[in-house]
């Protein structure tokens, strides 16, 4: 969790840097979903639990990150002006992506579009050179229980408890 202290200078270099993504096809996933799970990040022997809510919306997406034991670290918003976190006491902080706030945040920076992908069964690879598995749920869904992401020496795992697709 210390990292969160360091979000604001590593946001603004990564804003520096930022490059279009290559495209990853998403036909035929919901457009609107609520999901709860686990996020862990291994680089090199150490890293970094969260638990996570991602609400997805056809214009936005909202990403709730917790401590292991429930408390909000932040809130992460993508609409139409891009990406900004908000952290209680804190001013908000804008960023291109959230590949640029995972970054900051666990060591990696995780395409939003690769993450939604996995999360519905698509072991869609992409930057970075990620060697995907997945576990699907086994109500025959489509969406993932597990992800075991890993590129070099990082390993990223997704463990979903809850997932609904909304309303529009």
């Amino acid at each position: 969790m210390r990292r969160w202290s360091a979000i604001p200078v590593a946001l603004w270099l990564a804003a520096c840097a930022t490059t279009a993504p290559p495209p990853i096809p998403l036909e035929g996933i919901p457009a609107t979903f609520r999901m709860a799970g686990r996020l862990s990040v291994a680089q090199q022997g150490s890293g970094e639990i969260v638990r996570l809510r991602w609400d997805r919306r056809p214009a936005s997406d909202t990403w709730i990150v917790l401590s292991p034991v429930g408390s909000e670290l932040a809130r992460i918003e993508r609409g139409e002006r891009g990406v900004q976190v908000l952290r209680q006491g804190e001013p908000p902080l804008a960023a291109a992506s959230l590949g640029d706030v995972t970054s900051a945040l666990l060591g990696v920076a995780i395409d939003e579009r690769l993450l939604l992908a996995w999360l519905h069964g698509r072991p869609a690879s992409g930057p970075g050179g990620w060697e995907v598995v997945i576990e699907p749920a086994a109500d025959g869904s489509g969406v993932a229980r597990r992800v075991t992401a890993a590129s070099g020496e990082t390993t990223l795992r997704l463990v979903v408890d809850r997932y609904e697709v909304l309303s529009p």
